[in-house]
């Protein structure tokens, strides 16, 4: 649910939103659909001061309006420049990034879950948004790429090609952090293998879910029920037929006769040693 941009949501009044909010609530609570709220707060730039009134404004106004909902999602993109949005490259630092989740909850009591945009520079940078933004429960790494040229932002194979790189790089396998949802190209099972194999426990689809009805092999059903479909039974890219074929390859084990996708995530490497108990 996303309220507050346009073109991507509702695209109406705050007080709408909340309506919807509301009618999410209801779903949930009779469980025919998990809904999670998703806000844009305001982040500032290098010289100026935090919107606190904002924050406690919305996040107490979806509180009380999804009270059954734990988890509040937060993107953190703009429409303007990335380098507007974070810290110049030369301070290598995220500036207040790390300061929002305790704002957030400064005001509700929820699981929050931020989502991370590519920004224009190199990988570390990533991974340093990714340690900024530890407070929260779940990071969604790393939504569109931006051509600033022709001033869009774009998804595809490059993207899901940076994240998958940034993810694989040692400095990207923290000991600690929150849990990672992968998204990006998530158009094949194999794509959501890769995602899963960085450390990403579940994935968020944008685009595939999108598409003509005639671009999915399944005839029936609805265009989430046929997206779904090729994401998992496809035979040759299917989640199914890639979590066999990494059974056969021996990378993968069933555990009581069944395979588990989150045994696909890999091991948490160990916590590192205080300086005082190092081998010497």
């Amino acid at each position: 649910m996303d309220g507050d941009v346009e073109g991507q949501g509702l695209g109406r009044s705050f007080d709408d939103y909340l309506a919807l909010v509301r009618a999410g609530r209801d779903l949930t609570n009779a469980r025919r659909l998990l809904t999670v709220p998703s806000v844009k707060y305001h982040l500032p730039r290098l010289d100026e001061p935090f919107r606190d009134a904002e924050y406690a404004h919305t996040t107490r106004a979806l509180r009380r309006r999804g009270a059954s909902h734990r988890c509040c999602s937060r993107r953190t993109s703009r429409r303007r420049s990335p380098a507007t949005v974070w810290q110049t490259k030369s301070n290598k630092s995220c500036g207040g990034f790390g300061e929002v989740p305790q704002r957030i909850r400064a005001h509700a009591d929820v699981r929050l879950a931020m989502k991370l945009m590519n920004a224009r520079f190199d990988d570390d940078f990533q991974v340093e948004m990714m340690a900024a933004a530890s407070g929260a429960d779940v990071l969604v790494v790393f939504n569109r790429l931006f051509d600033s040229e022709r001033q869009v932002a774009y998804g595809g194979p490059e993207l899901s090609d940076r994240n998958l790189r940034v993810l694989s790089g040692p400095s990207g396998r923290q000991t600690v952090r929150p849990s990672l949802s992968g998204t990006g190209n998530v158009c094949t099972g194999r794509i959501i293998v890769e995602y899963a194999s960085r450390g990403c426990s579940s994935v968020q689809l944008h685009t595939f879910f999108q598409l003509p009805l005639d671009a999915y092999p399944a005839t029936d059903g609805s265009r989430t029920q046929r997206a779904l479909h090729a994401l998992i039974f496809d035979p040759r890219d299917g989640l199914v037929a890639v979590m066999l074929e990494r059974e056969a390859a021996g990378m993968l084990s069933a555990r009581g006769g069944e395979l588990h996708f989150l045994d696909l995530l890999p091991l948490p490497l160990p916590l590192p040693l205080p300086d005082a108990h190092r081998p010497r």
